[in-house]
């Protein structure tokens, strides 16, 4: 059973370093 409180946090971090690198690769 996956935690959902666990999965939240993966996916926005995920989604944050996600923007990240395409603000990196913008410039």
């Amino acid at each position: 059973v996956i935690d959902e409180g666990k999965l939240v946090g993966v996916v926005s971090l995920t989604s944050i370093v996600f923007r990240n690198n395409e603000l990196r690769m913008e410039k």
